[in-house]
């Protein structure tokens, strides 16, 4: 006769859909090859994030089971078990009754099992604990590891919204998390995880695209990084490109505009009083904006330097548009 105490999360791995890009970066991180106490702190953290316990009624744990809709994870959690304590882990999957009826994979571990638990620091007796040895040193990154494994997300770098997640169902684990492991990174100012809650979850977050490439640095995801960056990198050129664009366009049609208004104004000089009152210099400007609307008053300037020898700033063309269009005032121009 046993029972089932959750004390730690119980949640369907990848949960979320839109996880293309989560399940590149766990390809790749199941790809990489781990030494013995490396896995071994990679299943701690596993264990800890998404482990089911069956107690006895004693309260002695008889059973550990691991659920995920990765198939890759399942494979790598049920052959590192076996490697490390020459065991035979049942490998299992169900099909969920919901709309997408995706596949769930089930490792169940019912041999030694305390002892397991005990060597993984996820537990002592049927008290869970928290690791101590498997986080020191260089073996932190691997518990780590683990942890993303189980329930962590990363929005796709094709889209805008830069986010990145882990989210529990323990609070006192997602605060161990954030002030054991990743304060480190705060302090450094490299990476700031923000908390919230989200109905009954913990969720530790990035929202900024490089504190996103050092968490994927830390984890050893390079080639998920790089793909991020690369595509954070086009994106921002993509978008700059467009910002001066627009402003190219908004220039263009403001110096039409402003044009047309001159060339009233011109215009009405010509009929009122001719181009004889005014002096050599004005009339080289009026005689370059009636040869092309679009130049601007810069393109003017450069013109009179160049074709009448006139050395004039940009801001005394400015000027002189001005002065003929106080003129023109005086026959019902724009002034």
């Amino acid at each position: 006769m046993f029972f089932y105490i959750n004390y730690y999360i119980i949640i369907v791995g990848e949960v979320m859909k839109n996880t293309s890009y989560t399940q590149e970066i766990k390809e790749e991180l199941l790809a990489s090859n781990y030494q013995n106490d490396e896995l071994k702190a990679l299943l701690s953290g596993f264990v800890k994030a998404n482990g089911n316990i069956a107690l006895s009624k004693n309260f002695h744990p008889i059973s550990i089971l691991l659920r995920t809709e990765n198939q890759s994870i399942a494979k790598k959690l049920a052959k590192a078990f076996e490697m490390i304590y020459q065991i035979k882990p049942v490998l299992s999957y169900s099909r969920k009754i919901n709309l997408d009826r995706s596949d769930v994979f089930t490792i169940s571990i019912e041999n030694n099992v305390e002892e397991i638990l005990n060597n993984l620091e996820v537990s002592q007796g049927f008290l869970p604990s928290l690791p101590s040895e498997q986080i020191k040193g260089r073996l932190f990154k691997f518990y780590l590891i683990g942890v993303f494994l189980a329930v962590g997300t990363v929005n796709g770098p094709e889209t805008s919204n830069y986010h990145l997640q882990l989210s529990f169902s323990d609070e006192g684990f997602c605060d161990f998390i954030l002030r054991q492991l990743l304060q480190r990174f705060k302090e450094q100012k490299k990476m700031d995880f923000k908390k919230i809650v989200r109905k009954t979850k913990f969720v530790l977050y990035l929202k900024k695209a490089e504190q996103i490439c050092v968490f994927l640095t830390v984890i050893d995801a390079t080639e998920s990084r790089l793909k991020f960056e690369n595509y954070r990198i086009e994106r921002d050129f993509v978008n700059s490109y467009n910002r001066y664009q627009i402003c190219e366009n908004a220039n263009y049609y403001k110096t039409i505009k402003t044009s047309r208004e001159q060339l009233k104004n011109i215009e009405i000089i010509k009929d009122k009083v001719g181009f004889k009152v005014l002096d050599e210099k004005t009339r080289a400007v009026i005689e370059l904006r009636e040869k092309d609307e679009e130049y601007t008053l810069k393109d003017i300037a450069n013109l009179l330097n160049s074709n009448y020898g006139i050395k004039i700033s940009k801001s005394g063309v400015n000027h002189i548009f001005q002065n003929i269009a106080k003129i023109a005032s005086k026959y019902g121009g724009n002034n």
